[in-house]
């Protein structure tokens, strides 16, 4: 008996993608098939988000940083990337100007405050927070530690590194 039925079933299944039967049994199992699925795939993204939920959830509860703190921190790097974008972009627009010039002019450029490749690579690593350093970029942190005995490039120059003790231990 249950072979049969097994038979009939594997017979039957492989019927259905191409609609081969038009009998209303066959429309009647491929509509439950279809609602199954529907409420399968469902299922699935609630549970997806319901993990994502408590995934944040514990995330925040476990988290060294308080929330207030840490919605200053998203603020403070949305202004920061903000101003630092139109201040690069003005820079960058005389940098420009200046090039243009003392090519037409055939003069030597007068080059000032611009950061060299050392400062360049100081503030672009990605920055995690420090419970110890209470930094909220990589910038902050360089203006913080290292600005006061930075020297800008001039020309072609060679500049000290400035966080040179981070480099030497």
């Amino acid at each position: 008996m249950g072979l049969g039925r097994k038979d009939r079933c594997s017979t039957t299944m492989r019927k259905l993608p191409c609609l081969q039967d038009k009998d209303p049994d066959m429309q009647d199992l491929l509509k439950e098939l279809q609602a199954q699925s529907q409420v399968a795939g469902w299922g699935l993204i609630a549970l997806a988000v319901i993990g994502l939920m408590v995934g944040t959830s514990i995330h925040y509860c476990r988290s060294p940083v308080s929330f207030m703190q840490l919605k200053f921190w998203k603020i403070s790097m949305k202004q920061e990337c903000e101003k630092f974008t139109r201040e690069a972009t003005s820079n960058a627009a005389k940098l420009a100007e200046m090039n243009i010039k003392c090519f037409f002019e055939h003069s030597l450029p007068k080059y000032k405050n611009i950061p060299n490749c050392q400062d360049w690579q100081q503030i672009s690593p990605l920055y995690t927070w420090n419970l110890h350093e209470q930094y909220y970029s990589m910038l902050h942190k360089y203006v913080c530690l290292g600005m006061s005995n930075r020297p800008f490039s001039e020309g072609n120059e060679v500049t000290a590194t400035t966080l040179g003790f981070v480099d030497a231990v």
